[in-house]
């Protein structure tokens, strides 16, 4: 018979839990009109806890496009669409803050990656700071009248694509892909904005071309022009 304690001894005291490590910090390019606006906020973000604001010019290097305008112009939109298209596989997060957006901006705001809203005027730096790290997350903020705005488009969008694929014989996503050849995209700009590889996006093409007994893109393009399609 064994008696005693085993031969394995006792185990050692256990340290003190060890701490999660930090989350990375929510890396920021900041956009204003001017620079006054741009080094005020790049400041006070650069004292909040979980935020490194960088220079406009680094954002390839940034998780959150923060932008600060007193009114969303063609110029703003123009630089927001800048986000994507640049080999990028969707478009960077963007936070603006503004006096005020009309509908018609808003929805090319969304289409360039706008998840959040702030109205100037009502907002502080700390719900600002708030925002960037819920879009990085993946969360928005939007008032209600611009969500409830986005869903009642988005519905009419989606019944007039299928209005247009039962008359002109065009796949919705074939539209998509027709549409941005019009704009002069070429296919591998197309296949960044719709997150596809290069390959599927020239099948795409290929197939209403041999479906619908044409010769080239060219009068892909051409035949939904005709038929309404773009």
């Amino acid at each position: 018979m064994i008696t005693g304690t085993s031969g394995l001894g006792h185990a050692p005291p256990a340290g003190p839990p060890q701490e999660a490590p930090p989350a990375p910090a929510c890396i920021v390019a900041v956009h204003a009109a001017d620079r006054v606006t741009a080094d005020g906020a790049s400041a006070w973000l650069q004292a909040s806890p979980g935020i490194t604001p960088t220079d406009a010019s680094q954002w390839r290097d940034a998780d959150v496009s923060l932008f600060i305008a007193s009114e969303v112009t063609d110029v703003l939109l123009h630089a927001m669409r800048g986000r994507i298209g640049c080999g990028e596989d969707v478009a960077q997060p963007i936070v603006l803050v503004a006096h005020s957006i009309t509908d018609r901006q808003l929805l090319t705001a969304v289409d360039y990656g706008l998840v959040s809203f702030l109205i100037r005027d009502t907002v502080g730096l700390r719900e600002i700071a708030d925002a960037l790290i819920e879009a990085k997350s993946g969360k928005s903020q939007l008032p209600g009248p611009m969500i409830r705005h986005l869903i009642s488009e988005m519905r009419a969008r989606r019944q007039s694509m299928d209005d247009i694929s039962g008359r002109t014989g065009l796949q919705a996503r074939e539209i998509q892909v027709l549409r941005m050849l019009a704009e002069g995209l070429d296919t591998n700009e197309i296949a960044s904005r719709l997150n596809y590889s290069d390959r599927t996006i020239k099948g795409i093409i290929h197939d209403v071309v041999k479906r619908l007994g044409l010769r080239n893109r060219i009068q892909a393009v051409a035949y939904g022009l005709r038929t309404g399609a773009l």
